[in-house]
């Protein structure tokens, strides 16, 4: 009889997790880990929209500025600052000289260019952007885009995502943000 409830007492003893108790811990990691992976989009899709938002912003006052001009010869990041075309607190350095970043430190240039003709646009490039901030920056721009681009930082090539006069490839995006560090190239026209 002794050995009957010394079996039974050694069952009860026996350490470990039930079936249910290990797929509510599985459960409870993956709702855990979803919200996680969730909250990192929403953060890095957030900069993404700042940034396009911040370079859309900037093309609108520069065709502004440059609205009785015949082209945007001249037409720099220091000069479209010195118009208040960017934000005065992403904007450093001395009138004339200023250079020009978004809210999270990557710097943005912008140079006239030629599209059709002669100075006929500007390209607006943000520089060094995480891929997911490029992706996010893409899709947001492409609508008011005359042509866009990217690539890795200074590597002086770049995947054009939107061709002039083209449509918006959002399947090239992947590759013109590759790089772990990008540019995106912002070309508007007047």
């Amino acid at each position: 009889m002794k050995n009957r409830f010394t079996l039974i007492s050694a069952a009860k003893k026996q350490r470990g997790l039930t079936l249910i108790e290990t797929v509510i811990a599985l459960l409870i990691g993956a709702v855990v880990i979803a919200g996680a992976v969730i909250g990192y989009q929403v953060v890095y899709g957030a900069k993404g929209q700042n940034d396009a938002q911040l370079l859309s912003q900037a093309a609108q006052c520069a065709r502004t500025t440059y609205n009785n001009s015949p082209d945007f010869s001249g037409a720099n990041a220091s000069t479209l600052a010195g118009n208040g075309c960017f934000p005065s607190s992403n904007v450093s350095g001395a009138v004339g000289s200023q250079t020009v970043k978004d809210s999270n430190g990557y710097a943005i240039t912008a140079t006239a260019t030629t599209l059709s003709s002669n100075n006929d646009s500007i390209a607006f490039t943000i520089s060094g952007v995480p891929t997911n901030v490029c992706t996010q920056i893409m899709a947001a721009l492409a609508p008011s885009a005359s042509q866009l681009s990217g690539g890795p930082v200074g590597n002086g090539t770049a995947t054009t995502v939107m061709p002039y006069g083209g449509t918006y490839q959002p399947s090239q995006v992947p590759t013109a943000c590759a790089a772990s560090l990008n540019d995106v190239i912002y070309t508007i026209t007047k």
